[in-house]
C-alpha cells in the first residue's frame, strides 16, 4: 500500500512499533498537500506552525510509552466553519469577519486532548449553502477520482483531501447531507451522528439541522474518530453523553432487518446507483440480514427543509448587512431571497412538521432496524455547477432527496462506498437508523466495506485517482 493511503489505525501501529513517527507523518502530509493543493484546492489554510508543535509532542509521548490513544500523532483536517483558537474560520465566505477565534470548538478540544495533529482547514462553499465545492472565498475544489467532477459538498475539501491521501481523517459538518454526499462522491466513509452526540460551537445558521462528524477512508477509522469527538461539552447545551463507540468486528447479521428505499421524489436514482443499492442488499442478506423493500413516506420533507434552509440563508445575509450582499454566493442569495415572504407561523409549522416526520420514521424502524438507500440520485457530476447537466433539476436539493430528511429528524446516517461505475465514479450507499443507533450503522457499514473492498480496493490503492499534473 502507498504510504499516502494508510489508515489512522495503521499509522498508530507503526508509531507503536517504532517504524514511523508523528513528525515523519506530518512531513509527508505537508509535502503531499503542497503537491496536490494546486490540483484539488482542498485546503483553505495550512497551520504548519502549530502542527509541528503537536507532532513533536506526540512523538515524545510515543517514545516515552505515554501515548494518549488511537489518534495520538495522527494528522487531521478541520472544516473551515469550525473554530480553532487564534485562527480565522471563514465558513467559505468572503462576508465573514477576518477575526481569529478566541476559543476552540468542542471537536477541536477533543482532538487535541487525544493528541491528534491538526494540519489546517478545508475548503467549503459559502456558509455550506449547497452540495458542491465552489467557494467565493477559496475557489473550486475538485474530485480526486476525476478532476473534471465535483467532490460534493459542503464538506468538499474534507472529502477531497482524505480521498487524495493528504490525511487519513477529516472533520466535516452536515446540514442537509454535507458529510454524506462528498463521502459518497469520493468513495469514502462518513457519518452524520445522532443529533447532539457531537457537541458543536458556535451554533449553525441552520440550527439543529447541522451536525458535525468524521470523514475517513475506512469504517474502522470512522468509529475511532467518532468515539473521540463524541464526548459531552457543557458549552453545547444540546449535546448528550452516550456509550463509547467500538471498532466494528466481523459478525453475522442474523436478526437484523433492513428496509430498502429507493424512490422518494420526482427525480429517480440513476441505474448505476440503483444497482449499487441492490448489490449492497444482496451482501447484507448473504450475511444473514432480512432484507425487504419498504415504502418511505417523506411527504412534506422538502417543503419543510426549504423553509428552514432559506430562513437560515436569509439570517446570514441579514446579519452581514446590505453593504456585504455582493460578497455572497449566488446560490446562498437565491435561498435567502426566497425567504422574504416566510412568516413566523410558517416557521413554527415547519418545526412541527419535523416532529411528524420523525414519528413516521420511528414507526418505520419498528419493522426495519436499518434503512438502506442511495446517498444521492447520481454519482459525481461536472465541477462548477450545482446540478447535473441536462437533468431538468432546479436545485442541488433535487439530487439529494435521501440525505436531508435525516437532518430534519436528527437520526444517524452513514455513507459507505459500494462500487465504481463505468466512468470511474464512486457510488456510495446510505444506512439510516433510529436515534441512538449509531453503533449499529457502523457495524453494518463495516460489513458492506468488507464486501465492496472499500476505498482501498475500489481505488486500487489510489492508482485509479486523477492526481497527475495535466
Amino acid at each position: 500500500m502507498s504510504e499516502h493511503f494508510q489508515s489512522a489505525q495503521q499509522l498508530v501501529r507503526a508509531y507503536a512499533a517504532g517504524e514511523r513517527s508523528p513528525v515523519q507523518e506530518l512531513q509527508r502530509v505537508l509535502d503531499r498537500t503542497a503537491e496536490l493543493q494546486p490540483l484539488l484546492n482542498a485546503m483553505s489554510r495550512t497551520d504548519a506552525d502549530t502542527a509541528w508543535v503537536q507532532a513533536r509532542a506526540a512523538e515524545q509521548r510515543w517514545r516515552g510509552g505515554a501515548a494518549r490513544g488511537p489518534l495520538d500523532g495522527v494528522p487531521i483536517t478541520i472544516k473551515d466553519n469550525i473554530p480553532i483558537a487564534g485562527r480565522v474560520a471563514r465558513g467559505g465566505s468572503r462576508a465573514t469577519p477576518d477575526t481569529p477565534a478566541v476559543q476552540n470548538g468542542p471537536v477541536v478540544d477533543r482532538l487535541l486532548e487525544a493528541g491528534a495533529v491538526i494540519v489546517g482547514a478545508t475548503v467549503m462553499p459559502d456558509w455550506g449553502c449547497k452540495g458542491v465545492g465552489d467557494s467565493p472565498q477559496w475557489g473550486t475544489t475538485r474530485n480526486p477520482w476525476d478532476r473534471r467532477l465535483t467532490p460534493g459538498g459542503s464538506s468538499s475539501g474534507a472529502a477531497a483531501g482524505v480521498a487524495a491521501g493528504m490525511t487519513a481523517l477529516s472533520i466535516g459538518s452536515d446540514g442537509a447531507g454535507s458529510i454524506r454526499m462528498p463521502a459518497g462522491f469520493c468513495g469514502l466513509a462518513g457519518i452524520k451522528p445522532t443529533y447532539g452526540r457531537v457537541a458543536a460551537l458556535p451554533g449553525s445558521a441552520f440550527g439543529s439541522l447541522s451536525h458535525q462528524g468524521p470523514i475517513t477512508r475506512t469504517v474502522s477509522d470512522l468509529a475511532v474518530l467518532l468515539d473521540v469527538i463524541a464526548q459531552p461539552d457543557d458549552r453545547d447545551g444540546m449535546c448528550w453523553p452516550g456509550p463509547r463507540f467500538q471498532v466494528p468486528q466481523e459478525r453475522a447479521l442474523t436478526g437484523v432487518r433492513v428496509g430498502v428505499g429507493l424512490d422518494w421524489g420526482p427525480f429517480p436514482a440513476e441505474p448505476d446507483v440503483r444497482e449499487a443499492v441492490h448489490r449492497t442488499a444482496e451482501w447484507l442478506a448473504a450475511r444473514g440480514a432480512t432484507v425487504q423493500p419498504v415504502q418511505v413516506d417523506v411527504s412534506g420533507a422538502r417543503e419543510t427543509l426549504d423553509l428552514l434552509w432559506e430562513s437560515g440563508c436569509a439570517s446570514v445575509v441579514a446579519k452581514a448587512g446590505p453593504e456585504q450582499r455582493e460578497l455572497f454566493d449566488d446560490t446562498l442569495l437565491y435561498f435567502a431571497d426566497r425567504a422574504a415572504n416566510h412568516t413566523a407561523v410558517q416557521y413554527a409549522d415547519a418545526m412541527a412538521a419535523r416532529t411528524t416526520l420523525a414519528g413516521r420514521f420511528a414507526q418505520l424502524h419498528r419493522d426495519s432496524h436499518v434503512l438502506l438507500t442511495p446517498v444521492t440520485t447520481t454519482p459525481a457530476f461536472d465541477v462548477d455547477t450545482d446540478i447535473p447537466a441536462g437533468s431538468g433539476m432546479g436545485s442541488w436539493l433535487d439530487w439529494a432527496p435521501y440525505t436531508y430528511p435525516f437532518n430534519l429528524t436528527g437520526q444517524p446516517a452513514i455513507t459507505v462506498p459500494a462500487g465504481v461505475d463505468g466512468r470511474n465514479r464512486p457510488i456510495g450507499v446510505q444506512l439510516v437508523g433510529p436515534r441512538f443507533a449509531d453503533q449499529l450503522l457502523l457495524d453494518l457499514a463495516a460489513a458492506i466495506e468488507a464486501d465492496s473492498g472499500g476505498f482501498e480496493a475500489l481505488s486500487e490503492g489510489g492508482r485509479r485517482l486523477d492526481l497527475e499534473p495535466s
